[in-house]
């Protein structure tokens, strides 16, 4: 498995075809860590490498598996990996439609019980994707888990509502006065993108390149940090965005470097994001 991954990264092998692999071996494999692996890498190619026209339907298609491997798996442990792995990878409504009738018992696998952990999961990504509803499960789960964990689940999720006003409320709110703390905004900074938002999000581009210099001069690492993976229009590897990214970077003074650095990491990470989704989309 390491091998296709770093096939797929040198634009080797096709990210879909990576994924079939998955989708037809991974369910057979019983090491726990293993699997574990195979899953992490599978998101990370669906998420970076898979073609934009392709990505939906692939991403339903490891779903339907991972759901299938959760429902054939005797090992607890197993099943746990594969639920939380179809709610990752759950990129359709529908699909998450049907990993929430799961938790809420409409159906069930003899043995397994959702935890906190995927609950968290799909009830974020109810309120993502604007599904009935999603308000109240989202008080559901706050009322079950009252620790740190849910709070900042419940900001996580709150700042991902597919709506205009909602996002630019949560833009003021993240770049004053916060959410009560920076480890509190952090957690609202990373649910605030979302792939399938692209259209609302394109307003923030400006005032992302407007803030990141000032929040890395006056932050601290980890809001910085922080601020630069979740917020950077990068999700859809766009060239002119890739382009955008380099030349901010380039205009930056010696005392931005290490701003200048990870934008340069970032931007070479985007490149590889462009070649592999290209060669997946011409390969034959």
């Amino acid at each position: 498995w390491s091998t296709l991954w770093e096939m797929v990264r040198g634009a080797s092998l096709r990210s879909t075809d990576f994924l079939e692999a998955v989708r037809q071996f991974a369910p057979r494999e019983t090491d726990r860590a293993l699997v574990q692996s195979i899953v992490d890498r599978a998101s990370v190619v669906q998420r970076r490498y898979v073609p934009d026209d392709e990505r939906e339907s692939m991403a339903s298609l490891l779903t339907g598996s991972a759901i299938a491997a959760l429902r054939s798996a005797v090992d607890q442990d197993l099943r746990l990996i594969w639920a939380r792995a179809a709610a990752a990878l759950a990129a359709r409504a529908e699909d998450v439609s049907d990993l929430l009738d799961l938790v809420d018992g409409h159906w069930s696998v003899a043995g397994f019980d959702p935890d906190q952990q995927l609950r968290w999961t799909l009830a974020t990504k109810a309120v993502a994707f604007g599904l009935d509803g999603a308000a109240e499960r989202l008080a559901i789960e706050r009322l079950r888990d009252r620790s740190d964990r849910g709070q900042r689940a419940v900001i996580r999720a709150e700042v991902g509502r597919p709506e205009s006003g909602s996002k630019h409320a949560a833009w003021d709110r993240i770049h004053g006065e916060g959410y009560g703390s920076d480890y509190l905004t952090r957690a609202a900074i990373m649910g605030f993108q979302w792939v399938h938002q692209r259209d609302i999000l394109v307003s923030f581009r400006e005032p992302f390149y407007q803030h990141v210099a000032d929040v890395y001069a006056n932050r601290d690492h980890a809001f910085a940090e922080s601020y630069l993976r979740w917020l950077i229009p990068d999700r859809w590897a766009e060239p002119a965005e890739l382009e955008r990214i380099r030349e901010f970077a380039g205009g930056l003074g010696e005392q931005q470097g290490l701003l200048r650095r990870h934008l340069v990491e970032i931007a070479d990470d985007v490149e590889r994001d462009i070649r592999v989704r290209e060669f997946s989309a011409t390969a034959s």
